[in-house]
This record gives structure tokens, C-alpha cells and sequence, in this order.
């Protein structure tokens, strides 16, 4: 499934820089209390896929207005996955 949809960022909308979250970045980011997902979904595949960590998120995101996005962006501790194409 990541395959398919990265193809389609790639090939598609002709994006080259795409960022998953982290699995604890995802889990403020979405707001999740009960039922996170499994936390390998977010290790191990952005490995496999040649991911990198980081500490820059998506800068689309930095543009709402929304405080709680923007305390993800505050805290030192979130992190990304970024692959560049």
C-alpha cells in the first residue's frame, strides 16, 4: 500500500518531498486516546522505504491557524520521517 501511494505522490501530483509522522507525532497530530495503531507502522516501514528522521515537519502545516499544530511545531521532541525524491 505505502508503494502505491508514494508512486502516486511521485508520479501523480509530482511531489518530491513527502513526510510521514512519527508514531508519537501522529498520535498528538490526530489527537488518538484510546487505539493508536500498531508503532512498528511507523519504524519499520519508513526504513524500508529509505525514510529519514527529522525534526522539520511539513512546512504546509506551519500556515494554520491551529494551536494545537503549532504546539507540535514548538516541541523539540517531534519528529518526521521526510524521503526526498
Amino acid at each position: 500500500m505505502l508503494t502505491a501511494t508514494l508512486w502516486f505522490l511521485l508520479e501523480e501530483l509530482e511531489l518530491r518531498t513527502i513526510f510521514i509522522h512519527t508514531h508519537e507525532s501522529g498520535i498528538r497530530l490526530k489527537q488518538i486516546r484510546y487505539g493508536a495503531p500498531p508503532k512498528s507502522i511507523y519504524s519499520d516501514l519508513p526504513k524500508r522505504f529509505c525514510f529519514r528522521p527529522t525534526h522539520n515537519g511539513p512546512s504546509f502545516l506551519l500556515d494554520t491557524k491551529d494551536r494545537h499544530i503549532d504546539s507540535l511545531f514548538d516541541d523539540p521532541e517531534t519528529r518526521w520521517h521526510v524521503h526526498t525524491l
